[in-house]
């Protein structure tokens, strides 16, 4: 691996049109992650109102700073894999939002939560891309190369044999980071349709649905 001048080119690639859109994501990704899991307490929610409606408009315009912004980056990458997962993944981010927002207006508290949880889950794709890239890179690194080639074995090398093997490192990381986004994206929105199965009672046999539902109304 030569993380240097893979480094180096990354953030050069930042010193154009995408470093607009790399600090609107930036912006929205700290308010985010730092606010969003406090909308999730139920005895938040039923003291203070008023501050879970404000929150969640914040939040909710912070989402969609992301997800343009994220598409924005998308759109200036190289990677073909990276332009079409979060794509996709703003479709179905924008959807989310959407519905969440006419429940809220609505006042359907069960189909607003069923949505803002969705949504909830879907955003952590971007958290889960890290965790893969790590696995992918760890495992690698550890010798596991069924997934990716071997790089050049420990040994006397000549200039250009490193150069070659830095070369072959650094194509073997993006496309490891390629691949830790379509790993993401599946395992964030997999994960968050069981859990809502979970949440709705669909897995519950000796419950119906309606009852279950009307259970975590009155737990929350």
């Amino acid at each position: 691996y030569n993380f240097p001048v893979l480094l180096e080119e990354t953030y050069e690639s930042y010193l154009t049109i995408r470093y607009v859109s790399f600090i609107s994501h930036v912006f929205g990704a700290f308010i985010w992650w730092n606010l969003y899991f406090i909308q999730l307490i139920p005895s938040i929610r039923r003291k203070y109102k008023k501050l879970h409606r404000w929150m969640g408009r914040l939040l909710l315009f912070t989402a969609l700073c992301q997800v343009v912004s994220g598409v924005g980056l998308a759109c200036g990458s190289n990677s073909s894999v990276i332009k079409l997962v979060s794509l996709a993944l703003a479709a179905a981010t924008i959807v989310c939002l959407y519905y969440t927002v006419i429940y809220a207006v609505r006042r359907d508290i069960q189909r607003h939560q069923y949505w803002s949880l969705r949504l909830v889950g879907y955003m952590q794709t971007i958290a889960a891309q890290r965790f893969w890239f790590g696995i992918l890179f760890s495992s690698h690194y550890a010798g596991l190369t069924f997934l990716y080639p071997r790089l050049g074995e420990e040994g006397q090398h000549n200039e250009k044999e490193d150069s070659q093997s830095s070369s072959s490192g650094n194509t073997v990381i993006l496309r490891m980071f390629d691949d830790s986004f379509i790993l993401a994206m599946l395992s964030a929105v997999l994960i968050t349709e069981w859990y809502l199965s979970v949440y709705i009672g669909m897995t519950h046999t000796n419950t119906r649905i309606e009852d279950h539902h009307s259970a975590q109304i009155k737990k929350e």
